[in-house]
């Protein structure tokens, strides 16, 4: 099938979609410019769900993100926020994480145990999860 906006490759797992300008800045002034990411898990008996995310802010120099288990009733969230400058091309704030390990295959998302919430990523077998739980 053609892909009328372009062919998809590595770079575009990462926060540096640009045009014909510097990577210090976007083609827009726009302060709601932005790229994200999120992604969402859950056990395939819906016993658990996990969500994480994360948002480059250039043109207002924030980064920011959020990860989140819910569980039941229960819901635990993590979010936290940087500036940009002076490490604009690092994907992380605070405990939350986002890594490409293999470009168009394999991204990871990972949350530190933190001061916040008593949640971290993995391992998820002392939640009594196996991989082959999750969808």
């Amino acid at each position: 099938m053609n892909n009328p906006t372009g062919e998809l490759i590595a770079a575009d797992e990462s926060f540096h979609h640009q045009v014909t300008e510097t990577f210090a800045t976007v083609g827009n002034s726009d302060p709601s410019w932005t790229e994200k990411v999120c992604a969402m898990a859950m056990a395939r008996d819906g016993s658990l769900q996990i969500g994480f995310g994360l948002g480059k802010y250039t043109n207002r120099n924030v980064m920011d993100g959020y990860a989140a288990l819910s569980r039941g009733k229960e819901q635990l969230t993590v979010r936290a926020s940087r500036q940009l400058v002076p490490e604009p091309t690092l994907t992380s704030t605070g405990p939350i994480h986002y890594e490409v390990e293999e470009p168009l295959r394999v991204v990871r998302f990972r949350l530190e145990p933190n001061d916040c919430q008593p949640i971290a990523s993995g391992p998820w077998p002392e939640l009594g999860l196996k991989d082959e739980d999750w969808m």
